[in-house]
């Protein structure tokens, strides 16, 4: 048995409680106070006792005196102890108890715990959540998207926000599959949480792709953001959000950086995500593009276990993520352990070190479109003067005057030539990049020459995806039928 009461009070209320049940020990929570002075003349709640074995109110102990700045009613909060069970209700005249911050635990009355304070909210980004949107949050079942749904589902009231759940079964894992839907459905009916729900058939898709491309992860990656795109499209939710953390996106970067990136690579996770009707990214600019979010990126993979903990809160665990299969499970199962040796904060240092690398990709991000706009030349060059322009979607054309190229640095050049390509549609590498530049006679001195790569006037060269670049005496043009 248990109960909670003015800390002002403490030892009569003790004796108060081992009177009134007939119980020798007695189980004791403290309110924290929240405001300089707890003892507020205004606000008068009755503390009523739970019982541990039925969790139902016992007896009424002592009247406790709370600060008014407690929104709620009631607190449904667990204890990560073996002797408490679930704190169930306070009833107050005016507001309520939002938090018990300190817990004396009955195998050691003398230690106190504040790891429901630290636990109890987690880090959203609330700038992700306007006022008045709709909030699908997709959910697999695992312990993050259990977390953010809960967290959402709990702050919906004070956010001004309509909270929906959105899964996708993938065809894949078979029967732990069914019962992560399963979980699902019991967890949003029990909260009264309307689900979201497709079906996909990853391994029919993966049997029809040619070889070579897309993998299982990569596909089933494709068919979530089909499925965020029909539910936004569909006008079924203004916003998905998705429960990517702050372990998830060190994860990224870390893989980014084995694998070689550009800077935009190195800002890993961004928090928005604009997608066109068909799940593809879209240009932020487009009018029709539907908003994927991740509003989670702030909070390591302990908090959300402590998170779920403190509200005695199950989740599923896929059994996929337990094997080394993946490049991403071996990072997180080998490196991320070792690195934190070294930086134990390792998780926000590379999600710091991701959002640096995104504020200055949109800085140079910027700057590049207005060298494109200023240096690009549409269209193909024709005898006698002038250019011509191929109306048809079949074909895209654009080129560049080498001398004006010359001009800029060798960080602007590159930019330039991947701003081009990946407006037709081809992301290039650095490899690429490199073989323009050489073929355009622009290559760093210090770069090892290509035998591959003609250098002088009047020369082509083929790239992947259609892409194709021409030198002629004064211009590099790349052009592209897909």
């Amino acid at each position: 048995m248990r109960v909670v009461f003015d800390p002002a009070k403490a030892s009569s209320c003790g004796r108060m409680w081992k009177r009134a049940v007939g119980f020798e020990e007695a189980q004791l929570l403290f309110l924290s106070p929240t405001v300089a002075n707890p003892l507020s003349p205004n606000i008068r709640c009755r503390c009523i006792a739970i019982s541990a074995a039925s969790s139902t109110p016992a007896t009424l102990i002592s009247g406790i005196r709370i600060p008014h700045q407690t929104p709620r009613n009631r607190v449904p909060h667990s204890f990560a102890f073996k002797t408490f069970e679930v704190l169930r209700t306070f009833n107050a005249r005016k507001g309520g108890v939002q938090r018990a911050a300190l817990i004396r635990s009955k195998s050691d009355p003398t230690r106190y715990h504040h790891s429901m304070a630290k636990s109890s909210t987690l880090p959203l980004n609330r700038t992700l959540l306007p006022t008045g949107s709709r909030i699908a949050v997709a959910v697999s079942g695992g312990a993050d998207s259990t977390a953010l749904l809960l967290a959402l589902h709990e702050q919906a009231a004070a956010f001004g926000i309509a909270v929906a759940a959105a899964h996708l079964h993938h065809g894949l894992r078979g029967a732990e599959a069914d019962a992560d839907r399963d979980f699902l459905r019991t967890l949003c009916r029990s909260k009264d949480i309307p689900l979201l729900e497709s079906q996909a058939s990853i391994p029919a898709q993966q049997a029809e792709a040619p070889t070579g491309s897309n993998g299982t992860e990569e596909l089933a990656r494709h068919a979530r953001l089909r499925f965020f795109a029909t539910v936004l499209h569909n006008k079924q939710a203004d916003l998905v959000a998705t429960a990517h953390t702050a372990d998830d996106q060190a994860e990224t970067v870390l893989m980014k950086l084995i694998r070689g990136a550009w800077l935009e690579g190195l800002a890993g996770i961004a928090p928005v995500l604009e997608l066109s009707a068909d799940g593809s990214p879209a240009a932020s600019s487009a009018i029709s593009a539907a908003r994927v979010i991740r509003p989670l990126l702030a909070a390591t993979r302990e908090q959300v276990v402590a998170f779920l903990q403190a509200r005695n809160q199950p989740w599923r665990e896929d059994s996929t993520n337990a094997t080394d299969a993946h490049t991403r499970n071996r990072v997180r199962h080998h490196l991320m352990p070792l690195l934190r040796d070294l930086n134990p904060n390792l998780a926000q240092t590379l999600s710091q070190t991701a959002e640096l690398a995104r504020e200055e990709e949109a800085r140079w991000s910027a700057e590049t479109a207005r060298l494109y706009t200023e240096l690009a030349i549409p269209g193909r060059p024709v005898r006698g003067g002038g250019r011509t322009v191929s109306t048809g979607p079949e074909e895209q054309t654009v080129a560049f005057d080498i001398a004006r190229l010359r001009t800029l640095d060798l960080p602007s050049r590159r930019r330039l030539l991947r701003l081009a390509a990946g407006r037709m549609g081809v992301p290039l590498t650095s490899a690429e990049t490199l073989r323009l530049l050489q073929l355009s006679g622009l290559a760093p001195t210090n770069a090892p020459p290509d035998p591959t790569v003609p250098t002088k006037p009047n020369s082509r060269l083929q790239l992947r995806n259609g892409l194709h670049a021409e030198r002629s005496v004064r211009e590099l043009r790349l052009s592209r039928n897909p």
